[in-house]
């Protein structure tokens, strides 16, 4: 979403593109976000409202991003932490081996049931 909008990452091969607009254009089942800021919880909004989406993976920091299963609670969404794949994560505030602050959450919509 360049949110951040880093100056380094001008060459990058990311498509720019608004979270709205790629969903609209790409109408994934899974997304997978990193880093979301806290002021921007609409990407989290927007996300699990999305129709096609069936499955939201966030890696997050406590307290200094957006917080996957607090979204999935106000849309009434399971949510659950994957400690194994945060076992891989570092970010800028972990110490290595000591404290780490990386957290991976897996938001997932119930499964819809066909009725006859």
């Amino acid at each position: 979403n360049y949110y951040w909008g880093n100056p380094r990452r001008e060459s990058s091969l990311v498509e720019r593109l608004p979270c709205i607009n790629a969903l609209e254009k790409y109408k994934p089942r899974i997304v997978i976000a990193s880093w979301i800021p806290n002021d921007a919880n609409y990407i989290g909004e927007d996300v699990l409202n999305f129709p096609s989406v069936e499955y939201f993976i966030n890696i997050q920091h406590d307290g200094l991003t957006l917080k996957a299963e607090d979204a999935a609670k106000t849309f009434k969404l399971e949510s659950a932490r994957l400690e194994n794949v945060e076992k891989y994560g570092i970010c800028r505030a972990d110490y290595h081996c000591i404290q780490p602050h990386t957290e991976v959450v897996l938001v997932r919509k119930p499964s819809m049931q066909i009725m006859f």
